[in-house]
């Protein structure tokens, strides 16, 4: 049986918008468990300008997913 523990993953990925420079993207997973102890970083990510989304495993994954690490969703 395959566990893990996922705090968080963070990606910068360029958005496609309507302007000279495209903005920058910064995607936040993380457990509902650690998601105040992030929210500091994800208010510096915002003032330093770029457009932030947080996900929660918990709204991806179902409880028995999680629990066994299957985390192909989370991955696509």
């Amino acid at each position: 049986m395959r566990r893990f523990s996922l705090a968080f993953l963070l990606c910068l990925i360029p958005a496609t918008v309507q302007a000279e420079e495209p903005a920058a993207q910064w995607i936040l997973v993380t457990a509902s468990a650690f998601r105040a102890a992030v929210g500091p970083l994800y208010e510096h990510r915002k003032a330093e300008g770029l457009h932030v989304v947080v996900v929660q495993t918990s709204e991806v994954l179902a409880e028995d997913e999680i629990r066994t690490g299957e985390a192909g969703k989370l991955r696509d």
